[in-house]
């Protein structure tokens, strides 16, 4: 009773999460919700005190239900144009920058059809000056519906578009759009702000080097959009990259800054020093400055949870009442879901959230003391093993690695950060605008640190030592984990509890070890991944050496989005952390970026390449962690892996059309009498007298099936879309598509082939 007295806020978060999970994922009729709480409502009127259980019907009624609109549905995949208001700045991805826009107007080509809206569009970096609340018109664009890949393990991104009410995107060229103004319906206050925020980065991006200069706007005002993938991923790696996130040490820095400069002006009038308790105005008043603050950091999950946390605090001070700072988060979480409920669902949110509980509950049960030295070090050890151990579940199953120096990291840089760099890029925040020359000044000092930064993260990234590539956790294993550090915590008022403490450890363990080897089977297993453009088989062996195939020139991917988001995730939720060979049968830019991620996540013995071009990257990695490389020779090429007969073949002829690509490689499996052939550009590959017990037809190639099927004569085919066409479904016993059936995988048992398909095995 006296915890639920003390801390009765949690029971109202659990219900209101409770609320918004069931409309999410059971999804109920709102007739059949109210028939089944109506129990709860009717003990109710008996037990008064459980009131808290009203934010179940709450969460579940202000969890939106958003549905695609109808009309642009009718024109996907054809030339339209389109105009619409930006709800945010744009933001730069590697090789692309990405626009959120409100649709107001769709015109499939003789009249205009008013809509509302969100969709995404995806533009070529460009020089175009494009900001939050800029009207803008696409000129002849297609729309396309967004939808997953359908692999294991893959991140749901329609599912993550949807929460944020968006169903469609499209790519755009520069010359397509124009810039109309400023919308009608665009919020004054928020333009404003945003336009302090786009000012400030073009002034230190015009007097700081990059990429410096982005991270000094993402520490001040929150804008992370160009910060350079590898920053972030050494940053990640280290288990520091909630720095780039304005968190309770930013806005308690601007809320600590105005509430001593507030008091010392009230200290200069007599009358309020006489009329008014000084402490309690100081605090009243800063809260508008920590508000300002957190919009112009763009009202982000941890600078919003940040604010209601201080402001909470300030009231107390003007209520006079103690705080009890585990109620002060579980408020700020429970209005953070009540104004978006899907909130719940970001990574941002968790993260933000567990981390701080974290902190909090173990501060509860070892005190943090601040008084000398060493207790300023050993709280700083606690604060970051807390935060640490209990996001960890979720970070290794997001990113797939285990930080191993994200502890000592935390120690050393983050001092750094949050002392020396943040409190410089205020304090430029603060001039620039007052003193341009005092500013840069500021600014290059800071600059300064920022590069001893990188260049640490960079050394250490570069030579591997802060990640080990880690598979998921399933859930049971998760469970013992986190009771093993409820016992820690609770071993110091119960004793005995100790004891139990290597049973908790042992079971995780053991949860873990029987999980990691579910998928061995001892046959061989041809697994065909849903990539979109790319080609991705991954092949094991029957004594379970895995072989990974990239293969297919994909000219409109220009980046290792497939392999970073698809590939390695797919690969760690089946426990694979090692490959032994990885043949990449094309080596266009995005192949070459795509081997880059692939090889900074998962352990790589041999590399098979189709030609000569490496980046220097993939060099230096192959160098570093001493990959063996193989280069496919221009004639016919032979290799056995473990009772396995792997061939890469050329073509008798061969009609590529675009001389860029690499000479198309057939490759032939074979195991006793089993044959399968895959290639990029098979359509133009000729080959005499070959015969598939299985064929996986390159995505590209879908609308040539007639002549493919006359040179192999396949069983069963494989592709990314083809169901449609006729001619192969009269000449084949099996058909499957990757972007319907998911991954499909092929099991070879002696002379008997097995399917599976990923969304039905």
């Amino acid at each position: 009773m006296i915890f639920f007295i003390k801390y009765r806020t949690v029971f109202f978060l659990s219900c209101l999460s409770a609320g918004i999970l069931i409309r999410t994922f059971i999804q109920p009729g709102q007739l059949a919700f109210i028939l089944l709480i109506t129990p709860l409502l009717i003990a109710l009127i008996k037990y008064p005190q459980l009131y808290f259980i009203l934010f179940l019907p709450i969460g579940f009624f202000i969890t939106p239900d958003y549905s695609p609109d109808h009309r642009i549905e009718e024109y996907l995949g054809n030339k339209i144009s389109a105009a619409g208001v930006l709800i945010k700045n744009p933001e730069k991805r590697e090789n692309s920058i990405r626009l959120f826009i409100r649709l107001n107007i769709i015109n499939p080509g003789n009249h205009d059809i008013s809509v509302n809206t969100k969709v995404v569009a995806y533009l070529e970096n460009t020089d175009l000056s494009l900001t939050y609340g800029n009207k803008i018109e696409l000129q002849k664009v297609r729309f396309e519906r967004i939808r997953n890949f359908k692999n294991p393990g893959s991140f749901n991104i329609a599912d993550f578009y949807k929460r944020k009410n968006i169903f469609f995107s499209t790519y755009v060229n520069s010359k397509n759009i124009k810039v109309l103004g400023i919308g009608r319906d665009v919020n004054p206050f928020l333009y404003r702000i945003n336009l302090l925020r786009t000012e400030y980065g073009r002034f230190v991006r015009s007097n700081t080097k990059y990429p410096q200069s982005e991270i000094i706007s993402a520490l001040t005002v929150g804008d992370k959009s160009n910060i350079p993938t590898q920053v972030r991923e050494s940053f990640s790696g280290l288990g520091i990259s909630h720095i780039f996130a304005i968190s309770g040490l930013h806005v308690g820095a601007i809320a600590v800054a105005f509430y001593l400069l507030f008091k010392w002006l009230l200290k200069r009038s007599e009358y309020i020093l006489l009329k008014f308790q000084m402490p309690r105005v100081a605090a009243i008043l800063t809260i508008l400055p920590v508000f300002t603050y957190t919009a112009l950091a763009g009202f982000s999950t941890s600078a919003l949870r940040a604010f209601i946390m201080i402001t909470i605090y300030l009231l107390s001070i003007v209520l006079g009442k103690d705080d009890l700072k585990l109620n002060t988060l579980f408020i700020a979480a429970l209005i953070i879901l009540l104004i978006n409920p899907n909130s719940l669902f970001e990574l941002s949110f968790q993260l933000s959230f567990l981390s701080v509980f974290g902190i909090l509950l173990f501060h509860s049960f070892y005190p943090l003391e601040i008084k000398t030295g060493i207790d300023k070090l050993k709280t700083a050890l606690k604060t970051t093993v807390a935060a640490t151990f209990i996001t960890l579940p979720i970070s290794i199953n997001t990113f797939g690695y285990l930080p191993v120096l994200s502890v000592p990291a935390n120690l050393l840089l983050i001092p750094l950060v949050e002392f020396v760099i943040v409190p410089l890029g205020l304090i430029t925040l603060v001039t620039y605008r007052l003193s341009s020359t005092l500013s840069i000044f500021i600014l290059n000092f800071d600059s300064y640190f920022i590069s001893i930064l990188l260049h640490i993260t960079g050394w250490i990234d570069k030579h591997g030592l802060a990640l080990i590539s880690f598979p998921r956790i399933d859930f049971l294993t998760t469970v013992f984990i986190m009771l093993t550090g409820l016992l820690v915590l609770l071993c110091t008022q119960y004793k005995k509890l100790k004891y139990l403490i290597p049973v908790t450890l042992s079971v995780s363990i053991a949860f873990g070890i029987i999980n990691f080897f579910f998928f061995e089977s001892g046959n061989l297993e041809i697994h065909i991944l849903d990539s979109g453009k790319k080609n991705i088989v991954l092949i094991k062996t029957p004594s379970s050496k895995y072989i990974l195939i990239s293969g297919g020139y994909s000219y409109k991917s220009k980046s290792d989005f497939i392999e970073r988001s698809v590939v390695n995730p797919y690969l760690l939720s089946r426990n694979i952390t090692e490959l032994d060979h990885l043949v990449l049968t094309s080596l266009d830019k995005s192949h070459l970026k795509g081997a880059e991620a692939i090889l900074k996540k998962i352990d790589v013995k041999n590399i098979w390449i189709n030609g000569h071009k490496l980046n220097s990257n993939l060099w230096e990695q192959i160098y570093t962690k001493n990959i063996k490389l193989n280069k496919i020779s221009d004639k016919d090429y032979f290799v056995s892996i473990d009772g396995l007969n792997l061939s890469f073949l050329r073509p008798l002829i061969s009609a590529v059309y675009d001389s860029k690509k690499p000479v198309p490689l057939l490759l032939e499996l074979t195991k006793d009498d089993f044959t399968f052939h895959m290639g990029e550009e098979i359509e133009h590959i000729i080959f005499n007298n070959k015969k598939s017990n299985l064929l996986y037809i390159s995505n590209g190639a879908e609308n040539n099936h007639n002549s493919i099927k006359n040179m192999y004569n396949p069983e069963t085919i494989i592709c990314g879309k083809c169901k449609n066409n006729s001619k192969i479904n009269q000449n084949t016993k099996y058909v499957y598509e990757t972007a319907s059936d998911g991954t499909v995988s092929v099991v070879v048992k002696n002379s008997e082939i097995e399917i599976r398909k990923y969304l039905k095995q």
